[in-house]
This record gives C-alpha cells, structure tokens and sequence, in this order.
C-alpha cells in the first residue's frame, strides 16, 4: 500500500468474508485496517460474525471500554456515525465495534443497517469482517448507481468495490 494519505470519500466498504471459520478472515480485516489507519486513513471495524472470535481479541483489545454490538440493542434508523465513532474502543488508530461474550443481548437488523450506514458516513474506510451468510442488501448499504440511474434513486450512502478503487493498493 501507498503510504500517501488521501480522502477516499465517505462509504468506502471492504467486506471481508471467509470461505470457513478459521480461514484468517478476521486476520486479514484486522490488519486491513490497521494498515489503512497507518496510512493516514480514518478507519472503522466492524465485527459482524457473531459466531466467530471476536474482532476484538484478534486486535488484542477485549478490555478497551467502549460500545459493542450490545449497547445497540433496540436502536432503528440511522445512526450519528460520528458520535458512535467516538464511543467506540480503539486500538492505537483502529475503532472497532465487536460483540461482547458477556452478553446475551443480539442487536437486531435495524441497528446493524443504522450503524454501517452511519460509520460509512463518518469514515474513509469501513472494514467489515462477516460471515459467508452475509449480504450487501442487509445492510442497508448500496452498489453504485450504473451511469444513467436516477439520482433520486440512489441510496445515499454506496458500497464501492474495492477494484473500483485499485489505486489503494500498491
């Protein structure tokens, strides 16, 4: 990767998904994010394989304070990107937001639609680390409108293919 920080613009998305559990998946979100907040970038992580172990401790970050997955339980619409950023634990540069093995509580599609669409306005970066059941339109982000749609159609907030964005990467 370049080392050269520049603005990428709100809602670029990278899902990381594996083929099976221990695959390195987690690992490999972990340190794309890592290495786009090296880079200057702001940078959020998102955990959304409740099965899985946990982004947290992949980080090596399971006793920062902060909100987890829990603490969202009953939220609808879109949430303050920005004010949920600043709750988040960090690790050095990296905010993540993981599940907590201490609660029972599972949030609901609502809030995980609200929460990516938020950070995904509040970041240059939104790593995602799902699961092989995972899908773009559950989460309330969008493919980029083709040339010729109507503006008016478009979902504010775009999922962009990482290809799309191929300078990224050296």
């Amino acid at each position: 990767m370049n080392d050269t920080p520049r603005h990428l613009g709100p809602g670029l998305v990278l899902a990381v998904i594996g083929a099976s559990g221990g695959s390195g998946a987690s690992t490999l979100a972990a340190a794309c994010a890592v290495r786009c907040a090296d880079a200057g970038w702001s940078v959020a992580l998102v955990d959304g394989d409740l099965g899985g172990g946990g982004i947290d401790v992949v980080l090596g970050a399971e006793h920062v304070e902060g909100v987890r997955w829990p603490d969202l339980v009953g939220v609808r619409g879109r949430v303050d990107g920005a004010g949920l950023l600043s709750r988040m634990p960090r690790a050095g540069a990296v905010a993540f937001l993981s599940h907590c093995r201490e609660s029972s509580l599972r949030v609901g599609g609502d809030a995980v639609r609200g929460a990516l669409v938020g950070l995904a306005d509040a970041v240059e970066v939104l790593v995602l680390d799902v699961p092989r059941s995972w899908t773009l339109p559950a989460t309330g982000l969008q493919e980029p409108a083709e040339p010729g749609d109507s503006a008016e159609s478009a979902d504010p907030v775009s999922y962009t293919h990482l290809r799309a964005h191929e300078t990224v990467l050296d």
